[in-house]
């Protein structure tokens, strides 16, 4: 649940980066901050922590923690040429504690310990056509974990990863036969920091217009 901390000027939330293994999660997760320190370098000054295998895999899990003022926002959203009032922030400081969970199927049971308190989720698919089962397989073990709050009270944002590759699925496809519609839906190259600032931006967006409408 997004917490406030009227004392502090703080409003913090948990958002969690979640697919199968490889699919580029914790990629999406590094791009955002390289994109927020040109903004700001003060918005993400504590390092990433990250629990990792000797092959740079996560295994545990990826943390980065993000504080966005209302002049950073308005940076970002006026770079993407999104108009929104963030009046409402008024001079208290967006918290954001980014996560992204471990893919590998052998660490499946840490992955319910990161996603537990999720306020907004960026779900990344691969693209890649080997990897639709893993792809569908994923989804359907986040929806256990939340059931029917799932993109209801807790939003969802997808990201169709790796688009510039050759080997992909339309987006249609995957819109189609993953059962996508009801999502906001965004075809990104992490590992070139396409798409990725946008769906983050919605992500948290969308916890804040769910904790507050």
């Amino acid at each position: 649940m997004v917490q406030i901390d009227v004392k502090k000027h703080e409003i913090h939330l948990k958002l969690v980066y979640y697919g199968c293994g490889e699919s580029g999660k914790t990629t999406s997760l590094y791009a955002v901050k390289r994109y927020l320190q040109t903004i700001n370098r003060n918005c993400t000054s504590t390092k990433t922590i990250s629990i990792s295998t000797s092959g740079g895999r996560t295994l545990y899990y990826d943390y980065q923690f993000f504080s966005l003022n209302r002049e950073i926002l308005s940076s970002v959203l006026e770079k993407f040429g999104i108009q929104l009032d963030l009046t409402w922030l008024g001079d208290f400081n967006l918290g954001v504690h980014g996560w992204a969970a471990t893919g590998q199927d052998f660490y499946a049971p840490l992955r319910a310990p990161v996603v537990k308190g999720a306020d907004t989720i960026v779900f990344v698919i691969d693209s890649q056509r080997e990897k639709f089962i893993e792809n569908k397989r994923s989804l359907e073990e986040l929806k256990r974990f939340f059931g029917e709050k799932l993109n209801k009270k807790i939003p969802v944002v997808v990201q169709l990863n790796k688009r510039d590759l050759w080997n992909i699925y339309p987006s249609d496809f995957l819109i189609k036969n993953l059962r996508l519609e009801n999502y906001l839906v965004y075809e990104t190259v992490a590992t070139q920091a396409k798409g990725t600032i946008e769906a983050f931006l919605a992500s948290v967006l969308l916890a804040i217009q769910s904790t507050f409408s």
